[in-house]
């Protein structure tokens, strides 16, 4: 039997992006094995603090078994408990975001989502640099498959990693509940239960570099809350004065246009959200992936998403895939039309990022590992 460890500590805090591809991934992973009639000797172990949130976000069944980590320190966790556990369980595989064991027991995946301290220094601390290059350099060495969500992290990696490794591009995609989601009541009556026009969407956690302070320029300055309100939805990840600052002083006229929601959004919700939007906005600087301008576009929305870093791969967006200037994004928002037929974009990116087709990747990752040991 095939024992494959998953760290799952993204599971036990703050809803992030590492966690949403774990969780994607493996459930993918597990249909595939379910639908080849339980004929495979893959067995899946889910190690985290939090088992309840795993059980939440996976069903049991004969491939998944849930351990639980007894320390919360991850640092800690990953120096001392996994390799006892990978031991423990007899594990074959382990499958990590970012960090791996020093100690090494079994074969190591790594998934490196980015590395954009390495580029973006000014947007990082000095100390958070070194502990993260060294800590995400070692990995990469030691690791037996290393894997990526896109194209321009793999070249970053490669580029500041020095050793050319065979990275594995395994893109984020699309979950299924966004392009099949059906909502139970009509938009009107979404408007009037949340106090809402028609809305302009960004989702994001509140960091500086999701440049918000750029949005929130192009819609005062173009007046476009004269037509639109502005819905901002994101957790407080780090403090972001200079938008604070310009958002503290707008006049009331304005600034009841705007509403910033930073908590008490469950998943059902958010899908309404994004189904609801007229329009999407993505004016990120710089991103690992970015997958919300995805989500969007996979429920037929009209987006407007930035051209920088990794998000150079969505040239799909054409006009409107911009550097996202203040006069970039009040440019676009003047012309954007929301009538226009966005399927040809949906049906695209339904296509190409698609969570089996990476979990297949894994799949094919985990059988490689295993015959060649």
């Amino acid at each position: 039997m095939n024992r494959i460890f998953i760290d799952c500590y993204t599971f036990e805090g703050e809803y992030q992006g590492t966690r949403t591809f774990i969780k994607e991934v493996y459930s993918k992973i597990i249909q595939i094995e379910l639908e080849n009639n339980n004929s495979s000797n893959n067995r899946y172990y889910f190690v985290s603090n939090d088992i309840n949130q795993l059980k939440n976000d996976f069903e049991e069944n004969i491939f998944i078994q849930f351990v639980k980590s007894r320390i919360k320190n991850r640092t800690l966790r990953i120096l001392f408990e996994y390799p006892i556990l990978i031991l423990k369980h007899k594990i074959n595989i382990a499958h990590f975001q970012y960090v791996v064991p020093p100690i090494k027991f079994c074969k190591y995946v790594v998934t490196i989502h980015d590395i954009l301290f390495c580029d973006f220094k000014n947007y990082f601390t000095k100390s958070y640099r070194l502990k993260n290059y060294l800590s995400f350099f070692i990995s990469y060495i030691i690791a037996d498959s290393v894997t990526t969500v896109s194209n321009h992290t793999k070249d970053n990696l490669k580029k500041h990693f020095y050793f050319n490794k065979n990275i594995k591009v395994t893109k984020n995609g699309v979950s299924d509940r966004f392009y099949n989601f059906k909502p139970l009541i009509s938009n009107i009556d979404f408007y009037k239960r949340h106090n809402l026009r028609s809305y302009i969407l960004y989702v994001s956690r509140f960091e500086p570099r999701k440049n918000h302070i750029s949005l929130l320029k192009a819609y005062v300055n173009g007046k476009h809350y004269k037509t639109y309100d502005l819905l901002l939805i994101g957790s407080i990840t780090l403090n972001c004065e200079e938008f604070d600052k310009y958002y503290n002083y707008l006049d009331y006229e304005i600034k009841k246009y705007i509403r910033i929601i930073n908590s008490g959004v469950n998943d059902n919700l958010l899908l309404e959200y994004y189904y609801f939007s007229s329009i999407f906005i993505y004016p990120s600087l710089f991103e690992g992936f970015g997958i919300p301008p995805l989500e969007a576009s996979s429920m037929g929305k009209p987006v407007i998403c930035s051209n920088l870093t990794a998000m150079k791969d969505f040239n799909f967006y054409g006009k409107y895939h911009i550097d996202p200037t203040i006069s970039n994004l009040n440019l676009s928002l003047q012309k954007i039309n929301i009538l226009e037929d966005y399927s040809l974009v949906k049906s695209f990116i339904i296509k190409e990022y698609n969570w089996e087709k990476t979990a297949k990747i894994f799949l094919k990752i985990f059988s490689d590992l295993i015959r060649n040991d």
